[in-house]
């Protein structure tokens, strides 16, 4: 059952590996499914379209923050799998941290809007 809209809107890129201009700006849609299941896509911090299919893995929760991990398969990048930490805050925001995998690309953190339905 579909449980949220997410808006992802934007990112910010730490310790790149070497200059480059990140796009971060990442305007998309994604559904979420059942609580823990994300399809959907975005512009990614390459400036190309990603398509997603995601699971996330609760591991806690108090005060209305959630924390836990997001894994799954992308596209548009290097490498097509997608690994992260995520913290909700409330029912509405959702700040993703995606460390560094390889050495090509910064430690990222992004930010979405999410709309329970």
């Amino acid at each position: 059952m579909l449980t949220a809209l997410l808006f992802p809107i934007a990112s910010h890129h730490f310790d790149p590996p070497y200059p480059y201009e990140y796009n971060e700006r990442n305007p998309g849609l994604v559904l979420e499914i059942d609580n823990d299941w994300l399809l959907g896509g975005y512009r990614n911090s390459l400036d190309r379209n990603t398509l997603l299919g995601l699971r996330r893995i609760p591991l806690a929760e108090a005060k209305g923050a959630r924390l836990g991990l997001v894994a799954g398969v992308c596209s548009g990048y290097r490498i097509p799998f997608c690994a992260a930490g995520y913290l909700r805050l409330g029912d509405h925001v959702e700040v993703t941290y995606v460390p560094r995998f390889y050495k090509y690309n910064a430690h990222t953190l992004a930010i979405s809007w999410r709309q329970p339905l």
